[in-house]
């Protein structure tokens, strides 16, 4: 007896050389082949159902609802590219997230009143956070940003995701949750901020924060993170310099995009350790430039040079996705020794009114990540 498309289905999904993952993925094709049938019967969709049940059960045997979970939200976060602003206005994304730090609406969704004493009224404050928000509601901020805000304090059906510690999360939770505003409403907690509540301060209310500002002491961490991820041990332990400027250094920005922007011009070191193999990392806290301060991070690799005229196109590959991920957060620059001379080239601007300036000397291949501050 000849077997149909059916048979054959079966017996890829009972055999034991292919993993669930696999598995899974045969399933979805062939699911999609099955439509294209032409004569399709009640038994046949059937005989796919049971198969799909009998595959989750054997999935949840071997990695568990954990793993289930994490690879149902990897999958979900791999749908979506990385979004990118209208247009570079870096300083008008500082301004919305420094209102977390110093506003009368958006700050209280992550910090208890300054005087204890102030009872927490949750209508007003959504409604004040509201309107801080929509004044700074557009596509030159970042979408990432603007998405996790919008989920995190205003969306009924919260699902917002963040980095944090290097890991990927979903949260279900936000300020505009039935949960949050049940609690809220609840008499025997009139005048109380949720953040008064452990578990909805590491819930929903850390995690958010965590997202749009590193903090003192955390930016060494997130080069080590970044750096162990790209390097080997024993060369960045004895060749990467870790300047102790920036243990000091506070910036409010989409931290998962700048972690790996800074990944990517990693990266590329890595493709020139042949030219040189030590790389330092300095910061300065107060930097004027235009009567404004910034906050300014040098990565340098050390007597690196380019082998281009200081007009030609620097960008390719990993630098390209770099700019992505920096583009409407931080201004970024590349200081180095080009066939025609030392130059500042600057990739992504709205500092200064010329995108290429002669510099006196670079001991060699310098990033300058430029941050409002």
């Amino acid at each position: 007896m000849e077997k149909t498309k059916i048979d054959f289905i079966a017996d890829l999904l009972s055999s034991k050389k292919l993993d669930t993952y696999h598995k899974e993925r045969f399933f979805s094709l062939a699911a999609q082949e099955i439509k294209k049938m032409e004569t399709t019967d009640e038994m046949i969709w059937k005989e796919i159902e049971g198969l799909k049940t009998e595959l989750g059960k054997v999935a949840k045997k071997e990695i568990g609802t954990e793993g289930i979970e994490k690879r149902k939200l990897e999958k979900e976060i791999g749908k979506k590219p990385y979004q990118l602003p209208t247009s570079h206005e870096p300083k008008l994304t500082y301004q919305l997230l420094s209102k977390f730090e110093s506003s009368n609406g958006l700050k209280y969704l992550t910090h208890a009143f300054d005087d204890p004493s102030n009872e927490f009224n949750y209508y007003e404050t959504i409604k004040i956070a509201k309107e801080e928000f929509e004044e700074y509601d557009n596509s030159n901020i970042p979408p990432q940003i603007r998405e996790r805000i919008r989920q995190f304090a205003f969306d009924e059906r919260a699902g917002w995701f963040a980095k944090i510690n290097g890991k990927n999360e979903k949260y279900t939770i936000g300020w505009s949750s039935p949960e949050i505003i049940t609690w809220c409403n609840n008499p025997l907690n009139k005048g109380k901020h949720p953040i008064e509540f452990p578990e909805y301060e590491n819930k929903f209310i850390n995690p958010f924060k965590q997202s749009i500002q590193i903090r003192d002491g955390q930016l060494p961490i997130i080069f080590e993170r970044v750096i162990s991820k790209v390097f080997d041990n024993n060369f960045y332990k004895k060749q990467i310099v870790f300047d102790n400027t920036l243990k000091g250094i506070k910036l409010f920005t989409n931290v998962e995009a700048i972690e790996s922007g800074i990944k990517f011009l990693f990266i590329t070191m890595k493709d020139y350790l042949t030219d040189s193999s030590r790389i330092i990392i300095t910061a300065k806290r107060n930097e004027i430039i235009n009567n404004t301060r910034f906050r300014v991070i040098a990565i340098t690799h050390v007597n690196s040079i380019s082998n281009k005229m200081s007009n030609d196109d620097i960008l390719g590959g990993n630098l390209l996705d770099a700019k992505d991920r920096f583009m409407g957060l931080c201004n970024w620059s590349v200081q180095a020794k080009f066939e025609d001379g030392f130059f500042e080239k600057r990739i992504l601007n709205d500092i200064y009114s010329t995108e290429l300036e002669k510099i006196e000397n670079v001991d060699g291949f310098s990033h300058q990540l430029y941050f409002y501050a």
